[in-house]
């Protein structure tokens, strides 16, 4: 006797979980490429410290919000978390 339902329109477990893995996958490269989307770009190899007295660190220096450096970048969002 021929099986009632087709395999193909019925869900198996093996398929749901193909699918699960299909949809995970799929997640992983959209959040990848959103990640490299949005990342900061790269400083500029010519930027260099202008603060004057650069042992005292960032938090004196002037020109700390639009500095690009790793350091300025380190201590705003250490200041931004609070």
């Amino acid at each position: 006797m021929p099986d009632p339902v087709p395999p193909e329109s019925s869900t198996t477990r093996r398929g749901f979980f193909v699918g699960l893995l299909r949809l995970a996958a799929v997640g992983t490269l959209a959040g990848g490429a959103m990640a490299l989307v949005t990342r900061r770009p790269a400083r500029a190899s010519n930027e260099v410290c202008i603060n004057p007295q650069p042992r005292t660190g960032c938090r004196g220096c002037p020109a700390l919000i639009g500095c690009g450096l790793p350091q300025a970048l380190s201590l705003r969002e250490l200041l931004r978390k609070g």
